[in-house]
């Protein structure tokens, strides 16, 4: 064994003289074919290059198959490469030549929890920690996996042991911050996110992290502050890409140019270095395929507009559609079972790459493909900027403009999308005859109360909406008409609410208006029927802007509860705009800040109209086009149809 060379090329590369150790192992491998561990040596010095050391790693771990380090060392190519599984058993094989080999435990734990197996990776992670209880990393690679398994509250303990060995750990601040998110805790995260960036000011993960943890605290300018730090720092992080777009549709209309320019920047990032030019040509009288693309096949906001369409589209259409669903959500409920009974297909992508699902869907020649999502968590836009399909549209997910000139079509309504909006988008604004949403109605069994004000002798507004929806102008706009409306309350119900410090910096932003925290009610209803329920409080529903209120406008109409709403500039503040036109009252839009103002105080004080509208409202709203899906489902297939025909 040449044990002096080999001594040469250790020393080299402990210097990091890595191309020389290369250059000397290479040599001294061709005269000595046969010697492991100077093709361990070789590797290495590959690897540490970030060349390709496969080759020499394999000869290293066959010459030598009881050196632990030798199976250690080809794992780490065979992650690198992305091959999990063979890196398992890699790792595997090195723990078992060398139980105590406290390094190849924690690296199997990675290996595992990127292969989705977070308990198991749990184990081999507290393994490493047994052998050495000093080693950081792997309490905070515990930590990130204990999340993974919904355990927030362990996972902030493991945070803390590798932040008590290295306080200046950015990684371990930035998963306890995640831990601290998990449990509602958006204050303590947005500190530990904002200790991470100041142990690593580059760490684009904790900058994505921090901006959206400002965001759902309703503080806009801040978080895209951050979220666009975020891109400069890390441009290869999609999710903060993503996320910057979606905190952008939060400015309304003074936004709309530079979120547009904004988006269509970010959407050469997706694009491919091939796309589909040539699609299936479908038999005369064949039924269109629609395939819809999807991170929320789950209970979720999307499925409460979707899972009525569907069913009806199948009870009434079948015979013109055929409806393909693509799941990209790892969690599946009730929502995603009863979702899956009603398409004609259904494929999982969640675990396919954007070049293998864009063969699928071309393969199984889908006419018009539909993104669910736009910017929001779980998209695939990657696939879209494939064009897989001839004809491909947003709709739902997303209220704003993709950015991908490879989605054609944004399906809207002439009220939520006036003419002046079309210069918003890349996509071309399809329209429908009425809404462009059908709302389901809930399941639960929950009667329309009776007026509250008839009862407790005072005005109740109510906002169920996201924090994030709480802007300076809202606050400013509610202030203003609490201040009208005497001895009216507000009611606020979001999730935000279940942690006392937002609820003081809440009742402090209304305070620095003039508006007392005795005329406030802050409260969170852990559950959607606690808070559908809560509406019964509530006399009249105020819209934020400029981004309208979804889901809790249309609970808000069927437990009979009227929307205010402001007309904005923009899709997302036009929500209400569409709901209410649609479900007949176009009395309750404003047209501007004092005509919203004016409008609470006149409408409130006709209690001899707002009881009979309360008592009827659910009956109205069912009727209408935003909650008739059998009417909905006529429109969406003659659009469908219309679309097809068109791009042929």
């Amino acid at each position: 064994m040449p044990t002096t060379q080999l001594a040469a090329i250790i020393a080299l590369i402990q210097a990091k003289q890595y191309d020389q150790a290369e250059a000397e192992a290479s040599a001294e491998v061709a005269q000595f074919p046969e010697d492991g561990m100077l093709w361990k040596a070789l590797g290495v010095a590959q690897r540490l290059q970030g060349k390709d050391s496969l080759f020499a790693l394999q000869q290293s771990a066959m010459l030598l198959p009881t050196d632990a380090e030798a199976q250690f060392n080809l794992a780490i190519a065979l992650q690198e490469r992305g091959d999990l599984k063979a890196a398992v058993e890699r790792y595997r094989e090195a723990v078992v030549l060398l139980p105590a080999y406290a390094k190849a435990w924690n690296n199997l734990g990675n290996a595992l929890a990127a292969l989705g197996q977070h308990q198991d990776a749990t184990q081999a992670y507290g393994s490493a920690i047994a052998i050495d209880p000093a080693f950081a990393e792997a309490h905070q690679n515990l930590a990130a996996a204990l999340l993974d398994l919904g355990q927030g509250e362990a996972a902030l303990v493991s945070a803390g042991r590798a932040l008590s060995i290295n306080p200046a750990y950015a990684k371990a601040h930035n998963v306890a911050g995640m831990a601290f998110r998990s449990l509602g805790r958006l204050i303590q995260a947005t500190q530990q996110f904002a200790a991470a960036i100041k142990c690593d000011p580059n760490f684009a993960a904790a900058w994505n992290n921090h901006g959206m943890a400002l965001l759902a605290l309703g503080k806009l300018g801040a978080a895209i502050q951050a979220l666009r730090q975020a891109v400069r720092v890390g441009p290869q992080l999609k999710e903060a890409a993503d996320n910057l777009l979606f905190a952008m549709s939060y400015l309304g209309g003074a936004g709309s140019d530079s979120r547009l320019q904004t988006a269509r920047a970010i959407a050469t990032a997706y694009q491919p270095p091939k796309k589909f030019t040539t699609w299936r040509k479908r038999d005369d009288g064949a039924r269109l395929r629609i395939g819809f693309v999807s991170g929320d096949l789950r209970s979720h906001s999307v499925t409460h507009f979707l899972s009525g369409v569907v069913r009806e589209l199948q009870a009434n259409h079948a015979d013109c559609l055929e409806l393909f669903a693509f799941q990209n959500n790892r969690i599946e409920d009730g929502v995603t079972a009863r979702l899956r009974e009603q398409f004609d297909h259904w494929h999982k992508i969640q675990s396919v790459d954007d070049a293998a699902a864009a063969k699928l869907i071309h393969d199984i020649g889908i006419d018009i493909l539909v993104d669910l999502s736009g910017h929001t968590a779980g998209n695939r836009l990657g696939i879209f900027a494939q064009k897989p399909a001839p004809v491909q549209m947003m709709w739902l997910g997303d209220v704003a403009s993709t950015g991908l000139p490879e989605i054609d079509y944004a399906l809207v309504d002439g009220s939520v999308a006036p003419p002046e909006t079309a210069t918003q988008y890349s996509e071309k604004l399809w329209k429908m005859p009425h809404c462009f949403v059908c709302f389901g109605a809930p399941e639960f069994d929950l009667p329309v109360s009776p007026l509250p004000v008839l009862t407790n002798g005072h005005i109740t507004f109510g906002s169920f909406n996201n924090l994030a929806k709480l802007s300076d102008f809202t606050v400013e706009l509610w202030a203003k008409v609490l201040h009208a409306v005497p001895n009216s309350r507000l009611f606020l119900n979001t999730h935000q609410l279940k942690e006392k410090e937002i609820c003081d910096d809440v009742a402090a932003r209304f305070a620095a208006r003039g508006i007392p925290a005795d005329r406030l009610e802050l409260k969170f209803l852990p559950t959607r029927q606690s808070s559908i329920q809560a509406y019964g409080s509530v006399d009249i529903a105020l819209d934020p802007s400029p981004y309208n209120g979804g889901t809790t406008s249309a609970e808000a109409l069927w437990m009979g509860v009227p929307v205010l709403t402001l007309a904005g500039d923009t899709l997302a503040g036009r929500l209400g705009v569409s709901y209410l036109n649609n479900v007949g009252l176009p009395d309750w839009i404003a047209n501007s800040a004092e005509h919203y103002v004016d409008k609470a105080v006149a409408l409130s004080a006709d209690l001899a109209s707002l009881a009979p509208l309360r008592a009827n409202l659910r009956t109205q709203a069912l009727a209408s086009p935003l909650f008739n899906a059998k009417n909905f489902a006529a429109d969406f297939t003659e659009a469908m149809q219309a679309m097809h025909q068109a791009n042929s």
